[in-house]
Order: C-alpha cells, then sequence, then structure tokens
C-alpha cells in the first residue's frame, strides 16, 4: 500500500470550490424545530455536567441538524415522510449530472449511510450507472476495479468510513 506522501505528488493540484447553498422551507421549518427541541437540553446538560461531561448531548444535537442540512429524510424517523426536500440534495443532483454530461468520473463521499441511500435511490430512479460502497460491501476490490475499468461507470457513491483506507481510484 502507498501513502499519501507517495501518491500526492502525482496528482493534479487540488481545487476546492465553496458552495452555499439554501434550506428549502420544509428543511428550515425542521431544522428550528430540532433546533428548539434540543437547545434547553443541551443548556441543561451543559449546567449540570460541564462542556465536557455533556459533550455526547452536544454531539448528538449536532448530528441531527446535520443529517436535517442534508436531507430531512435521512433522520430514521423521517425517512418515509413524504414532504421534505432539501436544497443541498437538488444542488447535488445538478452537480451530478452536469459532471456525467461532461463524460466525467465522479467519486461522491458521505458520512452519512442514510443519505448515500437517497442518493441511490435516485440515481436508480434516473437510470444512472453507479457503483456503492460501504462497510457491508464485501467484494470491495471488484468494485474498485470495476470503477477504474469501466468507462460506462462514471459515479461512485462510497461512505467516508468504508472508502478511508485503501482505496486506488482513477
Amino acid at each position: 500500500r502507498r501513502t499519501k506522501a507517495e501518491v500526492e505528488k502525482d496528482l493534479p493540484p487540488k481545487v476546492e470550490s465553496t458552495l452555499h447553498v439554501e434550506m428549502t422551507p420544509s428543511q428550515q421549518e425542521l431544522y428550528s424545530a430540532i433546533l428548539e427541541e434540543v437547545r434547553p437540553k443541551v443548556f441543561e446538560a451543559v449546567k449540570k455536567k460541564g462542556i465536557r461531561g455533556a459533550s455526547i448531548s452536544i454531539l448528538a444535537a449536532l448530528l441531527r441538524l446535520r443529517q436535517v442540512c442534508n436531507h430531512p429524510n435521512s433522520i430514521d424517523a423521517l425517512k418515509d415522510l413524504p414532504g421534505y426536500d432539501s436544497g443541498k440534495f437538488a444542488l447535488l443532483q445538478e452537480l451530478i449530472e452536469e459532471a456525467i454530461d461532461s463524460g466525467r468520473k465522479i467519486l461522491v463521499f458521505c458520512q452519512f449511510r442514510e443519505m448515500l441511500g437517497i442518493i441511490r435511490r435516485w440515481l436508480d430512479e434516473a437510470k444512472v450507472n453507479h457503483l456503492y460502497l460501504d462497510g457491508s460491501t464485501t467484494n470491495r476490490q471488484d468494485i474498485v476495479d470495476q470503477f477504474n475499468n469501466d468507462s460506462n461507470v462514471r459515479l461512485f457513491l462510497i461512505s467516508l468510513k468504508a472508502g478511508g483506507t485503501g482505496l486506488n481510484l482513477t
């Protein structure tokens, strides 16, 4: 296995783009409701236990808020409820369509498997050829080889945890 220092010199310069996205009205409403629910609980935990003692409460609250920002349906309790949409997901759909139309290959990394599931369902409905890798994937190397060698596969969905080590992708 090669190290990052060995590989880095062969890579083109890194290009970063920051895209600011507004939440949709339904998304903003849910975000505000969850914030109202968790804020007093977090402050109470901090008051009783201090910042260190309340770290689990703080992280849990931030996790739920981050999931809402990705897509409200990525929260287990809301996954089957209709009526939610996401500004971030709408932008991701645009970016994926644009990249595929231009012939580029795309890697989509996400921390949340539920969000990858939402993306995957959309890709299946849109009949976009793609591959998927998460912790439950058993034939990991076969999938990586298929992405690297099959010009018909332009998109690879990867969970951050599963894709964190040992992937050589071109």
